[in-house]
């Protein structure tokens, strides 16, 4: 890759660690004061299971970066460890569940704090507490793609948690043989990727599951309110942070230069999925159902010029990105993503 393309896509990517370190706290914010004004309703429409999907996956590539010493990858991962673990907490909590809330901050206290010694070299990559710790979370990575899964597809608590369970006692039967080398050396190499390919799934699957369950929350209040059923669908949906969905969009999309230029296959459909199922398309959604509540006219202003203005960002940047690396004829094939 020429040096000016090189240089402009590792500098999208350093923009997009940015939007990744911020991402939940405009929704972790909204969320705090909805829970302070005493209006829990407000967290309905947003997904337990997607949180969770997003805590495993981070926490399964938080394991995989310091295992391979990459510090500065772990620390955005570390980042949405904490940020998911207290959303989760904040959904539990509006839910008027006290053990979930406690177990949502004990799970993410551990895993943070295993992370922080091996981090700080107290663990060593053969270390028994770091060897389990990390396979712990491969377990939860690969039990939780099933689960969002079925949560995606409407399925009820119940049904997702038993998809779990069934796929956390086959991964960690085949985590077991791996460790005592009953498997072929395939074989054992294929288990210890996978819970970096069940991280990827669930990035894929997380805007699913959201995106179901904000659905489903709407439908469930548009047809309680009849006539004035777009009004009540948007109200059900206030509980939304549009900033979250704006810094998903722009994240994803500053590293789609990078991914097209190394020709990393993985890396650019997860960020072409990430920034326009994760971010933008729900952003316009929200958008076209505040302008039908108000009678077919324009959504309010602050979320119309935050579409109008991500829009242009993403046409500006992502385009002139790209434009950068085809003039430059991409990167050498085979290279793989940063």
């Amino acid at each position: 890759m020429p040096p000016p393309a090189d240089a402009l896509t590792s500098a999208l990517v350093d923009g997009a660690t940015l939007c990744f370190a911020w991402l939940l706290a405009p929704q972790l914010w909204a969320n705090a004061a909805a829970l302070a004004a005493g209006s829990p309703g407000t967290l309905a429409s947003q997904s337990p299971a997607a949180a969770g999907a997003a805590l495993a996956a981070n926490a399964a590539l938080l394991a995989r970066f310091l295992t391979r010493g990459e510090r500065g990858a772990a620390a955005v991962q570390a980042v949405g460890v904490a940020a998911n673990g207290v959303l989760l907490s904040q959904l539990a909590l509006a839910s008027g569940s006290g053990g979930g809330q406690a177990a949502a901050l004990a799970c993410t206290a551990s895993i943070l704090g295993a992370a922080g010694l091996k981090a700080g070299g107290v663990l060593g990559n053969d270390s028994p507490l770091w060897r389990a710790a990390s396979a712990a979370v491969g377990v939860a990575a690969l039990a939780a793609v099933p689960a969002c899964l079925a949560s995606a597809a409407g399925a009820g608590p119940p049904l997702s948690a038993g998809a779990g369970g069934l796929a956390a006692a086959a991964a960690a039967s085949v985590g077991g043989a791996a460790a005592a080398g009953r498997l072929g050396p395939g074989a054992a190499a294929a288990a210890a990727s996978a819970p970096a390919w069940a991280a990827t799934a669930l990035f894929v699957l997380q805007p699913l599951a959201s995106a179901g369950r904000a659905v489903r929350v709407a439908s469930s209040a548009a047809a309680g309110a009849g006539v004035g059923g777009a009004a009540a669908a948007s109200a059900a949906l206030a509980g939304l942070a549009p900033g979250t969905l704006a810094l998903a969009a722009l994240g994803n999309g500053l590293c789609l230069p990078r991914a097209v230029a190394t020709r990393d296959a993985l890396w650019t459909v997860g960020t072409a999925w990430g920034c326009l199922a994760g971010g933008w398309a729900p952003l316009v959604g929200l958008a076209l159902l505040q302008a039908r509540a108000a009678g077919g006219g324009l959504p309010s202003a602050p979320l119309a010029n935050l579409v109008a203005l991500l829009t242009g960002t993403l046409g500006a940047v992502v385009g002139g990105g790209l434009w950068a690396v085809w003039r430059g004829g991409g990167g050498p094939r085979g290279r793989r993503a940063l």
